[in-house]
């Protein structure tokens, strides 16, 4: 059976590939270069226009390691992929070590703040749209922790400060 990319159904997928370029400042002709595609499909993918190939979210996870992407292949799979870089760290510059701080930071008190409702006498309902909160952000939250621990041993040799 013939068919062109456009004939495919199109789902928000292309939502999640804009958040992520745009949190990753990655720009449609970085993309193209990385996947070998014309700058003009990126901006197709990043529009919802046609469905968006394992080639594109296997670049983008790459360039990222946002588990977000893995989340969109497995769904709603009891499980919680981290990305490693094989001990060498992530090279982070003051502004990315920064930026993963201040997220980290954020996240902290998310968790505490549902730590209140949780522990608190606020309704069953209230509970548990928490606990979907926390089931949604969880992914980032621990891949963002991973990121961290990497710049900073990516950034420090801890084996010269001990001595």
């Amino acid at each position: 059976m013939d068919f062109s990319i456009e004939d495919i159904n199109v789902s928000d997928d292309h939502i999640l590939l804009s958040d992520i370029v745009l949190e990753n400042d990655i720009t449609p002709k970085q993309l193209a270069g990385a996947t070998g595609l014309a700058v003009s499909t990126i901006y197709k993918y990043l529009a919802g226009g046609c469905t968006i190939p394992s080639i594109v979210w296997r670049v983008v996870y790459k360039m990222t390691a946002d588990a977000r992407i893995v989340q969109l292949v497995t769904g709603d799979v009891p499980q919680v992929i981290v990305p490693l870089t094989n001990g060498t760290g992530i090279k982070a510059n003051g502004d990315k070590l920064a930026g993963l701080i201040a997220m980290r930071q954020e996240q902290i008190e998310f968790e505490s703040e549902l730590l209140k409702v949780i522990a608190s006498d606020n309704s069953k309902a209230e509970k548990l749209q928490a606990i979907e909160t926390l089931k949604q952000k969880f992914p980032k939250l621990v891949t963002s922790q991973t990121q961290l621990l990497q710049a900073i041993t990516g950034k420090y040799d801890f084996e010269s400060v001990a001595n």
